[in-house]
């Protein structure tokens, strides 16, 4: 049986050497998106009055933003959270460019930089 050499894009090499997938999108879009994922897990879940919400995604106010002026917030989520269906879901709003996928790489050089703070030279 012969070993075939099957090349990964950058994207599937990413996955693959971190077990993660890196997105950024509009605020919109992902607004939408989480609603759509809690939709179809049943979130919130909660049992009688111990009802507790869970959320499918997190929430966008704990998000960063993009550091390029798009304003897109981005998310890295585990590969295995992510099923068949929500791959059909992502599918139409990447190709329209409403949502990009990228590498650990691309990710990382998006997430804000912290500013050090100035010193100031000692006065006496």
């Amino acid at each position: 049986m012969s070993e075939e050499n099957i090349e990964l894009t950058p994207i599937e090499q990413s996955r693959a050497d971190t077990g993660r997938r890196y997105f950024a999108g509009s605020p919109q879009v992902y607004l939408l998106m989480a609603n759509e994922v809690n939709r179809t897990r049943n979130y919130p879940l909660g049992i009688g009055s111990r009802a507790t919400t869970i959320e499918g995604l997190m929430p966008i106010e704990r998000l960063e933003v993009a550091n390029d002026g798009s304003g897109y917030v981005l998310l890295s989520l585990e590969a295995s959270r992510l099923s068949a269906e929500d791959d059909v879901m992502l599918s139409q709003p990447i190709q329209a460019g409403l949502i990009v996928e990228m590498t650990k790489a691309e990710f990382v050089a998006l997430q804000p930089v912290e500013e050090e703070e100035e010193e100031l030279p000692f006065e006496d």
